[in-house]
């Protein structure tokens, strides 16, 4: 009986580590800039992936609406470099599935190679609604000296939409797919949606 009682034990020790271990890792939207309030951060994430809603439901995942303020790196050259690092960390890591920033930073990223090619990713198609707004940038040499060649499409800019006013003003902003994105597929399709200004 003690016998049973154990294996018993074990088995609902398994399966619950087996429920834990397959349960997916949030969609994450990272949104940066020099400073971001998080409250608009919230409320523009939450309006435009509803956290109950169905699109979600469908791909089985739970939001994460990250909002970093990258500081300035003249003014506050501490909270830069440490902003840069939490964001390369949680890139390695694969936590990120969507960039929406500031080109000022958006530039920073894409020369490291944070955003996949859009060319790699949509068909030409699919990315003619946009021809106008895609999102390209000069690589740098070691000294950050800016050379004539330039990155691939990497992110559609969002400049001027309404929906970001609270958190960027008229400042330039695009939205960019993470490379090391966990959840690719459903990025690919938030991406696009977002960029047309509608919610998902």
């Amino acid at each position: 009986m003690k016998r049973n009682l154990i294996l018993f034990s074990l088995l609902i020790f398994l399966v619950l580590l087996s429920a834990c271990s397959s349960q997916q890792e949030p969609f994450q939207l990272v949104i940066c800039g020099p400073y971001v309030d998080e409250d608009a951060a919230a409320a523009y994430g939450e309006a435009v992936i509803d956290p109950q809603g169905e699109w979600l439901s469908q791909q089985d995942l739970t939001l994460q609406v990250v909002a970093l303020s990258m500081g300035d790196s003249q003014l506050d050259p501490m909270i830069y470099s440490t902003s840069i690092m939490k964001v390369s960390a949680m890139s390695s890591a694969e936590n990120i599935d969507l960039f929406l920033c500031t080109l000022e930073e958006a530039a920073l990223f894409g020369r490291n190679g944070a955003f996949r090619s859009l060319e790699e990713l949509y068909t030409p198609q699919e990315l003619a609604p946009y021809e106008d707004r895609l999102i390209t940038f000069q690589l740098a040499d070691e000294d950050g000296n800016l050379l004539e060649e330039e990155t691939p499409p990497c992110g559609i800019s969002l400049t001027g939409m309404e929906q970001l006013t609270q958190l960027y003003g008229d400042a330039p902003c695009g939205i960019f797919l993470a490379s090391t994105s966990p959840h690719q597929q459903a990025a690919k399709e938030a991406m696009l949606v977002l960029a047309a200004g509608e919610a998902l």
